[in-house]
């Protein structure tokens, strides 16, 4: 075959054609499946993207870990309650009982200022750009 010959298509030599792989597109509403999207309380309301998908944001490491201490508490505490309901508590496992529902407490009122505080951001954050944006 000469250097500047045409080459014999795939086709003409009895090969087949590779598969063609679709990339499916973002911004297409068809292919979210809303059932898969869950609502997620943790997030704020800008968060959530027009199609219902979560927009790729750094997540809060001092709310994850807080969630996170919040879950263990409350599985000591439900062991605990059942072993009090079943009336096999001791003392000193009433008073860890009654100390681990005021730490969870104090957690659960930490997460809560975390949240509201991070939505404050975002808001004063877009209002800024809006302000940027109009000038």
């Amino acid at each position: 075959m000469k250097f500047w010959s045409k080459q014999a298509s795939s086709a003409s030599l009895g090969k087949s054609n590779p598969p063609v792989f679709q990339i499916p597109v973002a911004n297409d509403k068809s292919l979210i499946n809303k059932e898969s999207v869950k609502e997620d309380d943790s997030l704020p309301s800008s968060a959530v993207g027009k199609l219902g998908g979560v927009v790729c944001k750094r997540p809060a490491p001092a709310q994850l870990q807080l969630k996170k201490q919040i879950e263990v508490l409350t599985s000591d505490l439900l062991g605990l309650c059942e072993r009090e309901r079943q009336g096999l508590l001791t003392e000193k496992q009433h008073k860890t009982m009654q100390q681990l529902k005021k730490r969870k407490h104090e957690l659960e009122t930490k997460l809560k200022k975390k949240k509201r505080d991070q939505a404050r951001s975002q808001k004063a954050q877009e209002n800024k750009k809006k302000k940027l944006n109009a000038a």
